[in-house]
């Protein structure tokens, strides 16, 4: 089972390498009112999908070209997240879950936010003290 999740991991990372793969097509920003911009905008993806932005102002492109990255990049965030916590389970299904149990035992979430909470409330930067041993 977890040779399986290694492969569907694997699968995911390679065409995630591929340009202008995406596993949902992104929405035609022209369409799609966006609070913030000034003007009208244009978005012409070319053959391997990378987004060319036509504004009238640089408010707007540099706008447009944070916009597109967010959308072309969020499913790898959310994915890497998720692996990171121990819940890649909910997006990929059961075969993720031994992978799910082994992050969540080494404690890859808790440990380090229990360890840096009394940071939160010091004047001085945390890094900068000698950890506790």
């Amino acid at each position: 089972m977890l040779r399986n999740m290694r492969f569907v991991l694997v699968a995911l990372v390679a065409l995630g390498s591929v340009p202008g793969f995406s596993l949902a097509a992104p929405a035609d920003v022209a369409a799609t009112p966006l609070a913030g911009l000034e003007a009208p905008v244009k978005v012409v993806r070319d053959a391997n999908g990378v987004p060319h932005v036509y504004a009238r102002s640089e408010h707007d492109a540099y706008f447009l070209v944070g916009y597109l990255h967010a959308q072309d990049r969020l499913f790898q965030m959310d994915q890497s997240r998720r692996q990171a916590s121990g819940t890649l389970a909910e997006l990929l299904g059961p075969n993720a879950l031994p992978s799910d149990a082994f992050l969540r035992t080494i404690g890859s979430v808790g440990r380090p936010r229990a360890r840096w909470a009394p940071c939160r409330h010091r004047r001085a930067p945390c890094w900068r003290r000698t950890p506790p041993e």
